[in-house]
C-alpha cells in the first residue's frame, strides 16, 4: 500500500466529513431557528 496515497485519501475523507458535519449542523440550526420564529 502506498503511504502518501493513504494519507491523501484520509485527509480528503476528513475534509469531506467535516464539510458534511458542518452542513448538517447549519441545517439543524436553521430549522430550529425557523421553528422558534413561528412562536414569536
Amino acid at each position: 500500500m502506498d503511504q502518501p496515497f493513504f494519507l491523501e485519501s484520509t485527509e480528503l475523507f476528513c475534509r469531506v466529513f467535516r464539510y458534511e458535519f458542518h452542513q448538517n449542523v447549519f441545517l439543524n440550526l436553521k430549522s430550529v431557528l425557523l421553528e422558534r420564529s413561528w412562536f414569536f
